[in-house]
């Protein structure tokens, strides 16, 4: 995350509510135009309401701290099912659930790493392997979370949806031949 980024972030977490957090800010694009991407996350769940006021307060701040001083957009949303894992504190935070986990450079022949994990003197080690991964030694890393176990989830508010969701694996399984005509 570059200084501007990291200010945007810093700003946005000291005026929103105590429920809400910006846990990554992007901004990227060319000279002309800007893109800025708010990722937010809350316990009780991020509605549509909310990332329309993070949206609000940002522009305030860019505005005001001339953040950004050439068209931009900007695109507010939740992390998603598959939750990046940004810093040690993230990893504490959902220790014991499956992950995914790519290095920057190889660790005993090893650059990606799935399962659970636990943190351990602020080190990411898994199970059935004795390498311990440095926060620093991370590229990427997000939660890794299957179709099934959402489909469980959901069943739980309404009935059907993990039998719906495991017809669909079916489904997918049983394409043999492509959805559409080929072209000479």
């Amino acid at each position: 995350m570059n200084d501007t980024e990291e200010k945007l972030m810093n700003r946005l977490n000291n005026l929103l509510d105590n429920d809400i957090e910006a846990i990554n800010v992007k901004i990227f694009g060319a000279r002309n135009q800007k893109f800025v991407e708010i990722m937010i996350e809350s316990d009780q769940g991020v509605t549509l309401n909310s990332c329309a006021d993070v949206t609000k307060i940002a522009q305030n701040i860019i505005k005001l701290d001339r953040l950004i001083n050439i068209d931009y957009s900007i695109e507010v949303s939740s992390p998603g099912i598959n939750r990046p894992l940004l810093n040690i504190r993230d990893f504490i935070k959902y220790q014991g659930e499956k992950a995914f986990i790519e290095l920057k450079r190889s660790i005993n022949n090893e650059k990606r790493f799935t399962g659970e994990y636990k943190v351990i003197n602020k080190k990411i080690t898994f199970p059935n392997n004795t390498i311990e991964i440095s926060i620093d030694d991370i590229k990427k890393a997000k939660k890794a979370r299957e179709h099934t176990k959402i489909g469980t989830r959901l069943n739980y508010e309404s009935s059907g949806f993990a039998s719906l969701f495991r017809k669909a694996g079916r489904k997918v399984q049983k394409i043999d031949k492509p959805p559409y005509k080929a072209v000479s």
